[in-house]
């Protein structure tokens, strides 16, 4: 059966996507190919330098943090909450 998906990019944006097989299944799959959801982000050995870097400067290029994947990001933030809760940013 073909399912139109339309999967929200921005507060009130969405890309409009005509697809085949189960519709949840493909709805999820689609929706983090659009999103760049799950990326690969940068390797493991970069980042925790980049971590390293970031915990003694707290700042960091938005360029390096745009090629971070979702949990990168998320572990990045992290560390920014903590560094607010301390008064170290």
């Amino acid at each position: 059966m073909k399912w139109i998906y339309h999967i929200p990019t921005e507060q009130y944006g969405f890309v409009e996507v005509e697809a085949d097989g189960e519709y949840e299944a493909g709805y999820n799959t689609l929706a983090k190919k659009v999103r760049g959801e799950g990326g690969t982000g940068i390797p493991e050995l970069d980042f925790t330098r980049l971590i390293d870097r970031y915990c003694e400067t707290g700042s960091m290029l938005s360029e390096e943090y745009e090629a971070l994947n979702d949990k990168q990001q998320y572990t990045i933030q992290t560390y920014k909450k903590q560094f607010k809760r301390n008064g170290k940013n």
